[in-house]
């Protein structure tokens, strides 16, 4: 059948829409650009230009089918007087989005409407993929501006990102956030570029949150996140294992609030790290935090630095904190400097009461959630191991208390501390190479490096 514009289409099941480049559409405000929803599954693939105000550049509506779009043209979606979302995908057996083109999201200067790029949910699986050619910029003035989307609420269903392309998001007083997937099963692939900035408010890079299984990050590529508020580069959340691999660059600066660099929180929490990870926060700021009810493990081979700012702040390189094991190896670079006041040289920092830096903190807690065996030494389910090799390098510095491990084992299990790197720790108050401490097990700390310990005051 031949439509023309403006009209609708006949009643037919399992239809793909297909916008040549030559189509410009461009609607009333409030009007969807392209509206597509019948019988079965559900397509659009643009190859045009749509431009919209205060309504969907793309939505699709499979309410009995898989809803999918493929952008390879422009979308554009202004909020002049309401909220926006630029490609909207909901399908119930699925929904699927894949961006090789240009979507833009914007609120106007003066409003507070929110903007999102790409909005898809479905009760089974999801996926949304930015591809190497595609670029999703997101904008708002005092709303929130998110990139991406992917929500799945079925059973057992996976919700995932992948982007391998540009995402830019900022917010000039609301909250900003890059990509979030959340479903039973939650997967983020970053092999591209996010960036985010909220002037105003909060702000994260990625989010991956499984409401029942599993959720991971891998991250190749860079993610850039600065905000007023509180933030965080990469955070993967689950009831069952959260994990989070990173060979690429994060960055995370705060100006006023607590930055994160990486965590991973979930019953089984771990973090590696083969690439680099920076953080800047006022008052304070942690570069990795892995917290498992039952185990605990992070992976440094690349590089760790953390900065906390401000009166009082408190910076830690690694966090590593379990109900059962700990398992903490690093043999990269780890910097962490919380300089208290403010003032004095990086190596003397003057005391500041509160100014206080970690490089390393391991900790078991036992209770009836976590291990339940008897402990044993080093694989027991509540034991803590810390692994320094030849080539890390562990740099503390506070104008407050430093110290470069700080092992324990609360309740229950042993702790194994080796140290064949380099720790250096300066401290204007108190200052501790290693510290390990178990309330029911035994202690071992083994030292084939080297270690310098300054205390100033």
């Amino acid at each position: 059948d031949t439509v023309n514009a403006g009209d609708e289409f006949p009643g037919v099941i399992d239809l793909t829409l297909i916008l040549d480049d030559s189509v410009v559409i461009t609607t009333p405000t409030g009007n969807d650009g392209v509206y597509a929803s019948w019988g079965g599954d559900v397509t659009v693939t643009s190859y045009g230009s749509i431009s919209v105000e205060d309504a969907n550049g793309i939505d699709v509506n499979a309410y009995d089918g898989v809803g999918s779009v493929n952008n390879y043209g422009i979308v554009d979606a202004t909020a002049v007087g309401a909220d926006v979302t630029t490609v909207n995908v909901y399908g119930y057996y699925g929904a699927n989005v894949s961006n090789g083109g240009t979507i833009i999201a914007g609120a106007d200067a003066g409003t507070g409407y929110n903007a999102t790029g790409v909005y898809a949910g479905s009760k089974y699986d999801v996926s949304v993929t930015n591809t190497s050619d595609g670029s999703i910029f997101v904008g708002s003035y005092n709303g929130d501006a998110i990139g991406v989307v992917a929500y799945s609420t079925g059973i057992g269903k996976y919700a995932g990102v992948t982007n391998d392309g540009d995402i830019t998001v900022g917010s000039f007083g609301g909250d900003a956030g890059g990509v979030i997937a959340q479903g039973e099963y939650a997967g983020v692939t970053n092999n591209g570029n996010i960036e985010v900035t909220a002037q105003g408010g909060n702000a994260y890079g990625v989010i991956a949150v499984s409401t029942y299984y599993d959720a991971n990050v891998t991250n190749t590529g860079s993610v850039d996140v600065e905000a007023y508020g509180f933030c965080v580069g990469i955070y993967a959340a689950a009831p069952g294992n959260a994990s989070v691999d990173n060979s690429g660059d994060v960055s995370v600066v705060s100006e006023d609030k607590y930055a994160l660099g990486v965590a991973a929180i979930g019953d089984d929490a771990s973090v590696t790290n083969s690439g680099s990870i920076s953080v800047l926060g006022y008052g304070a700021a942690t570069g990795v935090v892995a917290y498992g009810t039952y185990s605990a493990n992070v992976s440094n081979t690349g590089s760790i630095d953390v900065v906390a700012y401000g009166i009082g702040a408190t910076a830690t390189g690694i966090t590593a904190q379990s109900g059962g094991s700990v398992y903490v190896y690093s043999n990269g670079t780890v910097n962490v400097t919380s300089y208290g006041d403010g003032s004095g040289p990086v190596t003397a920092l003057p005391y500041s009461e509160g100014g206080n830096a970690t490089g390393i903190n391991a900790v078991s807690e036992y209770y009836s959630e976590g291990g339940s065996q008897p402990p044993t030494i080093l694989y027991g389910p509540n034991d803590v191991n810390v692994v320094l090799g030849a080539a890390n390098v562990l740099n503390v510095t506070a104008g407050g208390n430093a110290q470069g491990v700080y092992a324990a084992a609360l309740g229950a299990g042993s702790v194994y501390v080796t140290n064949d790197g380099t720790i250096n720790v300066d401290a204007g108050n108190n200052a501790y190479g290693i510290t390990a401490y178990s309330d029911t097990g035994d202690v071992y700390v083994y030292n084939g490096g080297s270690m310098d310990v300054y205390a100033y005051n």
